[in-house]
């Protein structure tokens, strides 16, 4: 590691990123040497006292911070290399506010493809790194390796959950129990048990990084529990509890019913911590819990002949629900999340004992 902390003497490249853009073997006419101690050295070049001058407007920290990063993926061995090295990514703020540049990355040809190799978009710096040695014919200096460094990234100011919040997904039974009551009198019909939420979140950072962090995610919204049943029956309240009958007409047959459903408003308060990631396929991973309170309800039934019917009321189900959530993130995709309720969807002992499952697509 000695050798390689001569590496450092190699910032010679501080001139090859003012926009001195000579060669090892060009005639240089000012030049600064400054030795801290027998182990290292900074080497400055510049064709001029002004091109010197213009070091100023560079972060040089930023530099040695991403050079010290890389050392130990830095190979003692290699050839001569002669990329071209862009310093305008280190400008300091105000000098690169002041000439019109941001950060940027190294000048590109057609292709696609900037002159380092790299592909359109990515910004990357490169360190050339250079020990000094005795050589054959005195002092020389050795250019061994090229260190590819990605430019630092921009902390992660904010959570991918905050703003509105749409949700469409199918309800299930997380779980069932009969309590009594026939399994096959409120089995639900998978593709219509629908669940809908719209909401706002809004996202409070705890921990900022460049590739990872961290969020506390409040969120409030209305959903909708449509519970479809897959049978011919209604649900009815009575005062000993729920009971599941089918319906007749005035000579005593049984109507035909094309859809039977249960439909359950709430309005639910979440708390979800987030962790946020960057560069990756998965963008965030969200676990937490919600609560929820009931606004009314009703049963809506539609017979093959077209007959409606719509009845009104709480059905002995709960007035509050709470549970556990999950959302993970997926880029170019939408979201996908679970919600599981702890508590069971009717009173205790008024109905059959189910706790309700939703899962689907946030938009």
């Amino acid at each position: 590691m000695k050798k390689s902390y001569n590496i450092l003497a190699g910032l010679a490249a501080f001139s090859i990123m003012a926009g001195a853009s000579a060669t090892a073997q060009s005639a240089l006419k000012d030049s600064v040497i400054i030795s801290f101690n027998e182990q290292t050295k900074m080497v400055i070049y510049g064709t001029d006292r002004k091109e010197i001058e213009k070091l100023s407007r560079y972060d040089f920290n930023r530099l040695i911070k991403d050079v010290l990063s890389r050392l130990d993926s830095v190979s003692p061995a290699g050839g001569v290399s002669k990329d071209w090295v862009d310093g305008e990514i280190y400008l300091k703020k105000d000098s690169a506010r002041k000439e019109g540049k941001g950060n940027r990355a190294p000048e590109r040809e057609s292709g696609g493809e900037s002159r380092l190799g790299h592909k359109e978009g990515e910004e990357k710096a490169v360190v050339k790194v250079v020990q000094t040695g005795e050589g054959e014919n005195g002092s020389t200096e050795n250019v061994t390796d090229t260190v590819y460094i990605r430019h630092p990234r921009k902390y992660i100011r904010r959570s991918p959950r905050q703003g509105i919040d749409f949700r469409l997904g199918l309800n299930t039974y997380g779980e069932k129990k009969p309590n009594g009551y026939s399994p096959d009198e409120f089995d639900l019909r998978p593709g219509g048990s629908r669940y809908i939420s719209l909401g706002i979140i809004r996202s409070f950072p705890v921990v900022k990084g460049r590739k990872s962090s961290f969020f506390m995610d409040l969120g409030i919204d209305a959903s909708w529990y449509n519970l479809m049943f897959e049978g011919n029956e209604v649900i009815r309240k009575e005062e000993s509890g729920v009971i599941f009958t089918r319906l007749t007409d005035h000579d005593g047959n049984e109507i035909s019913l094309k859809k039977s459903k249960l439909v359950a408003p709430y309005v639910n308060l979440s708390m979800m911590p987030t962790y946020t990631f960057a560069g990756s396929v998965i963008s965030h991973v969200s676990a937490g819990m919600y609560a929820g309170y009931r606004v009314g309800g009703y049963h809506k039934s539609k017979a093959h002949g077209g007959d409606k019917e719509r009845v009104s009321g709480d059905f002995h189900m709960q007035d509050l629900r709470y549970g556990l959530a999950l959302e993970l993130g997926v880029r170019s995709f939408p979201d996908l999340f679970v919600n599981y309720d702890i508590n069971n969807l009717f009173e205790v002992a008024k109905g059959p004992q189910v706790r309700m499952l939703s899962f689907g697509l946030k938009m």
